[in-house]
């Protein structure tokens, strides 16, 4: 009697490649996935009408991040009580390491409690903006060549400084 040792192999195979090629189309709540077309364009397009700050050059982070898959849509935000206790630990490390290193993780600390700002851009100036909520009535400024940060939302002249770390 001969042995078919290959046919379970071969079964195994079928059957994980129907199974990924099912999983691949399906959305999975919580799961980031990679978007396109008409998907991808929406998500741009909805960060642009929340964010107008496009007549510069500068690029839209938080909505290239999801159509990348790289966050989920609904990833926590930036906060006005966390840029307060971020700035609060930049400036406990005045002295201790350059300003420029401070700089630098003053925004890796902003992009992990955010995944990334909604806008970053300027002309001559980089400056990034965190939205609060999904709407872009208000969100976080931040000028990238100085620690500070300020609340403002798009009524003119309404907003706050929520801080600055003078460099040392």
């Amino acid at each position: 009697m001969k042995r078919y040792w290959w046919i379970p192999a071969a079964l195994s195979v079928i059957a994980g490649t129907i199974l990924i090629a099912v999983t691949l189309g399906k959305k999975i709540p919580g799961v980031p996935r990679v978007r396109t077309g008409e998907e991808a364009r929406a998500i741009l397009e909805k960060a642009r009408e929340q964010f107008p700050y496009g007549l510069e050059s500068g690029e839209y982070v938080r909505a290239s991040l999801i159509i990348a898959g790289k966050i989920t849509e609904n990833h926590p935000r930036l906060t006005e009580e966390k840029v307060k206790e971020i700035l609060k630990e930049m400036e406990s490390l005045r002295g201790k390491i350059p300003y420029s290193e401070a700089l630098i993780r003053y925004r890796e600390a902003l992009d992990a409690a955010a995944g990334g700002p909604d806008y970053e851009g300027g002309s001559g100036d980089t400056y990034l903006v965190y939205g609060l909520d999904d709407e872009g009535s208000s969100f976080i400024y931040v000028p990238f060549e100085s620690i500070s940060a300020s609340w403002r939302m798009k009524i003119p002249g309404k907003g706050r400084d929520l801080g600055t770390v003078e460099p040392w």
